[in-house]
């Protein structure tokens, strides 16, 4: 007997990744829409069907073209999570059938990729990327940015317009625009294969503006797989909230079933930190805010939008060091529990220790070097104050774990006349001996001490363009890129080490 696909009413047959045994020559059917659409649900769409013919090897009835070399696609998953005992993987190529945290998983020998290692060859990096609503859209085209090893080859499928485009990435070419998307913001798209089914929503206190726009706090999810069931079980600033005329009491759910075409939004008046998002499957999963300021006086101001791409729960860490941020004197760090946690948190004048309870949050004063250590995972971003002088605005940017720290990157920084720099932290026995773009660089450097933790910080501008940053004896460091303009402003981590979710090194 022959192993086979067979997933029928998916969307696409690229998308099946459920096999059964089959008969030789079994015809195997599977369902999928067209014209797919992202940012909206879409109803009653015709279904068309697509007869595969099971040939003589196993898994052959696919669309994942195995035997030519594959294409990285921006818009679809093959990293999937299967819900059959451990005998029933099906793992192909000598992989070994494995259990996360209770459900079976291939984990595939070398040279091989895929959810049953059916894939030959290197495994392809596949993201998602939307982009949350905007209050502002005026001369604020998107962009993806893209680092890596010289050239790149790049599938773009865009649900939209129902295409799929093939594009050459080079260090003199590594910004791809998005037609009809506007984003004022930046954030480091995160693989696919560390998407996860869980996640708490960091966001921002709304701060009321010139009184012409309003201010909203902004979730946005969209799924891996089909008929993947979302519930958002939401916590506000200021107690219930009401959604499409509906009344929802805190910590009270709404359910609704997505698939991978699908972008569902929530936003509203309240500050929604701490909503919680579980799901039946893996999500990509953005927040922020529609426009907002950062003054901690109470002045209010002009507005920019915030958006950073959410770590799913199993990909955070519980020590933090937060980076001086070049031109801005101040910044206002928000560190948010999943669980119940102790945390302390010091910079140069002071200490404050504090317990939270599971989905609370506090904030905290920055300045040129904080360290926060906790007793649980919890996440922590950082939202720099506006600087009126410069007409420098805010953003939102995720500050990952020291455990999260890789010995060099690759990253872009975008043109559109930024004022950009980068900022790193790095143990400070190990300050010295940066190379970037294959040049020592020196940084302005600031520390900070707890315990037997030695930590240094600095940042320097930077061009727009590819980089590369290493560290000459091979040291762990954080990195981050931001930057301004008038009225403007973006910030994103440069590179995270996930974590693999076998727990493999």
């Amino acid at each position: 007997m022959l192993t086979c696909f067979s997933c029928p009413g998916i969307r696409h047959p690229r998308f099946c990744e459920h096999v059964q045994e089959c008969s030789d020559n079994q015809v195997c059917d599977a369902q999928y829409i067209s014209q797919p659409i992202i940012g909206r649900r879409e109803e009653g769409i015709k279904r068309s069907t697509s007869h595969l013919l099971c040939c003589d090897e196993n898994v052959c009835n696919n669309d994942y073209q195995m035997k030519a070399t594959p294409n990285p696609s921006l818009t679809t998953s093959r990293y999937h999570v299967q819900t059959k005992p451990l005998d029933q993987c099906h793992c192909l190529n000598d992989g070994i059938c494995q259990s996360e945290q209770g459900n079976p998983k291939c984990v595939c020998g070398h040279g091989y990729y895929g959810t049953h290692c059916q894939n030959k060859g290197t495994e392809i990096p596949c993201f998602k990327v939307f982009i949350l609503e905007q209050y502002w859209t005026n001369n604020r085209q998107s962009e993806l940015l893209v680092a890596g090893n010289w050239p790149v080859k790049m599938s773009v499928q865009m649900f939209a317009q129902n295409n799929n485009k093939s594009v050459i990435v080079t260090s003199n070419n590594y910004a791809y625009s998005f037609d009809d998307a506007y984003g004022g913001e930046g954030f480091l798209a995160i693989p696919a294969k560390y998407q996860s089914s869980k996640y708490v929503i960091p966001s921002f206190t709304i701060v009321r503006g010139y009184g012409y726009f309003t201010s909203k706090s902004i979730v946005a999810v969209s799924p891996l797989n089909t008929n993947t069931i979302v519930h958002i079980m939401l916590k506000s600033d200021k107690g219930p909230i009401t959604v499409d005329n509906v009344n929802y009491s805190i910590n009270s759910s709404i359910t609704i079933v997505l698939n991978p075409t699908d972008t569902f939004q929530l936003s509203h008046t309240h500050d929604l930190t701490g909503t919680m998002i579980p799901s039946s499957a893996p999500l990509f999963v953005i927040s922020g805010n529609s426009c907002i300021n950062t003054y901690m006086s109470g002045n209010t101001a002009d507005g920019n939008p915030l958006m950073e791409m959410v770590l799913p729960t199993d990909q955070l860490d519980s020590l933090y060091v937060v980076p001086k941020l070049a031109k801005y004197q101040w910044s206002t760090v928000r560190v948010l529990s999943v669980n119940a946690t102790s945390i302390t948190f010091r910079n140069k004048t002071s200490v404050i220790s504090k317990s939270l309870g599971p989905r609370e949050y506090i904030d905290f004063r920055h300045e040129t070097i904080s360290y926060i250590q906790a007793s649980d995972n919890v996440i922590v971003n950082v939202f720099p104050h506006i600087v009126e002088k410069l007409f420098f605005d805010t953003f939102m940017m995720t500050i990952h774990g020291v455990n999260q720290y890789l010995a060099e990157y690759n990253f872009a920084v975008p043109s559109m006349s930024f004022d950009s720099s980068i900022s790193i932290v790095v143990q400070s026995n190990e300050i010295a001996g940066f190379i970037l773009d294959d040049h020592p660089i020196t940084f302005y450097v600031f520390n900070i001490s707890h315990g037997s933790d030695d930590f240094s910080t600095g940042s320097v501008s930077i061009s727009p363009g590819a980089h590369h940053i290493k560290h000459l004896y091979g040291a762990k460091f954080g990195l981050w890129i931001y930057g301004s303009k008038t009225n403007d402003g973006y910030g994103y981590p440069g590179g995270i080490r996930f974590r693999n979710k076998l727990n493999i090194a």
